[in-house]
């Protein structure tokens, strides 16, 4: 088991939208348009064509900070230029930069040159543009990063490793000892259940399940009632992979990362506790895996 604390007294860092042009990265092989490619890479630059009389590849964001995980974004490519005056013919994008779990994807935008996406965890996305020309010219890529914060008070993630092991996560709201698939815990069969007073902004809800992937999955409260808050995760059982499944926590107290732990979880049907989250001092602490 690793953990790893953060202090409150260090936010995630503000936005700043990243617009540059790096070279040394290889372009040759890049040729349909319409291709996304979402994989991380650090191709080698074996375009021959000086760097001067290369085309140009201008990238943006709109906008540049987004609330994970159903607030979208467009990635903008229309900028780009060629100085020699040839048309732009391919806008290549790629994501090469995540938050640890993430499973976001670019998608078709509105036009060839610009791209949709939406993430799904808080954090930090850089995506990358390499444009070409009709002659078959490539430019030096240019990167531009947004960030995703949450923006309700109490926010908690999980993801893990390998596939085929459904993992669930669990919030038990105060006075809950156990997971018992009730009013007081929220999880996949029990989704936005009512917590607390009137309204819903004390009120959990589970935005995300994934099943046959490696997460994520998050719950969520916009103001939490005073209480002590117990984060759980089911190894469900009847999943196809045997073998320990490295499964992380992340724990976000005002769009803050407080808490981060990853433990190996190797039983199926087992329920593992993770941590407990005082409100509203936002502490958290750890709790032994068999209960607390």
């Amino acid at each position: 088991m690793r953990a790893v604390h953060l202090s409150r007294l260090f936010p995630l860092s503000i936005v700043s939208l990243l617009a540059a042009c790096t070279p040394d990265y290889g372009l040759d092989n890049l040729t349909n348009p319409n291709n996304v490619d979402t994989e991380v890479d650090t191709p080698v630059d074996t375009d021959p064509t000086p760097v001067g009389d290369r085309p140009v590849a201008v990238c943006s964001a709109t906008p540049d900070e987004v609330q994970p995980p159903f607030d979208t974004n467009q990635f903008l490519g229309g900028g780009s230029y060629d100085p020699a005056g040839h048309p732009i013919t391919d806008y290549i994008w790629s994501i090469v930069g995540a938050p640890p779990g993430s499973d976001a994807s670019l998608s078709p935008g509105p036009t060839v040159a610009d791209r949709n996406f939406q993430a799904d965890l808080a954090g930090t996305y850089t995506a990358r543009l390499v444009v070409k020309t009709d002659d078959g010219r490539s430019s030096t890529p240019c990167e531009v990063s947004i960030e995703a914060i949450p923006d309700q008070d109490l926010w908690v993630e999980m993801y893990w490793t390998y596939s085929g092991d459904d993992m669930d996560l669990h919030l038990l709201a105060p006075g809950a000892t156990s997971p018992t698939m009730g009013g007081l815990d929220c999880y996949y069969g029990n989704r936005n259940p009512s917590w607390g007073g009137s309204g819903t902004q004390d009120d959990p809800a589970l935005d995300i399940d994934d099943i046959p992937g490696t997460g994520p999955e998050n719950i969520n409260i916009g103001t939490p009632t005073p209480g002590v808050y117990k984060v759980v995760v089911h190894d469900y059982p009847g999943s196809v992979n045997n073998t320990p499944n490295d499964t992380t926590v992340n724990v976000y107290v005002g769009g803050s990362l407080v808490w981060s732990d990853t433990r190996s979880l190797t039983t199926e049907g087992t329920y593992y506790y993770y941590a407990m989250i005082d409100w509203p001092s936002g502490d958290v602490l750890d709790c032994p895996s068999t209960g607390c």
